[in-house]
């Protein structure tokens, strides 16, 4: 894969992980770990404390990554078009991590990219941009492994090179972004397997193989009225682009909404709330309409509206890895809207 981004940068491809079985150590146990990093801003050029400097083949610099500190900012410029400039940066224990890559929030003609690989563990992800819109790419993970990590930067619209085109790069430890109460419980891979979800918790889960799917029963009390969920991550430098599907229970599992977007703010992140008499009441139209056509349809028992099912996923079904983390808040209300 290296070679082919030497040569195209427009080649840059999200590869995730195989599919052997997952042996990954479990994530972190809380998130109560302090306040986020402070916000920096735009820093000035004058920070850039190593320069990366092109030698007269812009093309090979794949065979001799430049050797990145961590907390260390690095700069250089998209010399030509389909240049991908290499780095390496070594983590000595497990935790956060902030990938920052800066061009157009600083006025650069740049469009960038990046892949990081930690190759000992098979991880590996694309970024190319960062919420709620930059094009700048980030990423915010936790990192259950320590190790030496492989990062290629390009500019993926092939629009030039030269002065017009400088870039800024900076590998950070970093706090957790988010705090929770609960850590997912694999496997949840099915609504047989679901966590059962606490109310107004915040539970902290991980998309970390290919096409995973993260299930959470919602038993309904009896007095409810309303549910409000919510998911996190985009929003805060996961890899993750997320959407959450709602279900209702039983051996027939019933599609009842799903939403990758917030309903209130049209942020990155999911949010939405559902009116559960309402959706009682649709599910029972549906079940006779059904049954007027075949009686035998919809056998007693098959849908459980006591329970909601909720499954997290990410909008690309053949992505994943330790960089597409969430959190999940869900809480039923009594009260009349």
């Amino acid at each position: 894969m290296l070679l082919l981004l030497a040569g195209c940068a427009s080649c840059i491809v999200d590869t995730g992980p195989t599919d052997e079985p997952d042996t990954r150590p479990p994530g972190p146990d809380t998130g109560d770990t302090g306040d986020t990093a402070e916000d920096t801003g735009d820093l000035p050029i004058a920070r850039c404390t190593l320069e990366e400097v092109e030698d007269d083949n812009f093309y090979n610099d794949y065979a001799s990554p430049l050797v990145l500190p961590l907390d260390t900012w690095a700069c250089g410029y998209v010399d030509v078009v389909d240049d991908v400039d290499y780095f390496t940066f070594t983590t000595r224990t497990p935790g956060w991590l902030e990938i920052d890559a800066q061009a157009a929030s600083r006025g650069s003609a740049a469009d960038l990219a990046y892949i990081v690989t930690l190759d000992a563990y098979d991880e590996s992800v694309k970024q190319d941009g960062r919420a709620p819109r930059g094009t700048d790419p980030l990423n915010v993970f936790y990192s259950p492994y320590a190790g030496e990590y492989l990062l290629a930067l390009a500019e993926v619209t092939g629009g030039g090179g030269g002065e017009s085109y400088p870039w800024w790069l900076v590998v950070s430890e970093t706090k957790a972004p988010v705090t929770w109460d609960m850590t997912e419980v694999e496997p949840n891979d099915s609504p047989a397997e679901g966590l059962t979800v606490v109310d107004g918790l915040v539970y902290y889960g991980t998309l970390g193989s290919l096409g995973d799917d993260d299930y959470y029963a919602l038993p309904i009390p009896a007095d409810a009225r309303t549910l409000t969920c919510e998911v996190q991550g985009g929003d805060e430098g996961s890899a993750a682009n997320l959407e959450f599907t709602l279900y209702f229970g039983g051996s027939r599992s019933v599609k009842l909404r799903e939403y990758g977007t917030d309903a209130r703010t049209d942020s990155e992140d999911p949010w939405a709330e559902f009116d559960i008499a309402l959706e009682r009441e649709l599910m029972q139209d549906r079940i006779d309409a059904d049954r007027a056509i075949d009686p035998l349809d919809w056998p007693e028992g098959s849908v459980d509206t006591g329970r909601f099912d909720l499954r997290v996923h990410d909008y690309e079904p053949d992505v994943g890895s330790m960089f597409h983390w969430y959190t999940l808040t869900c809480a039923f209300s009594s009260e009349e809207k």
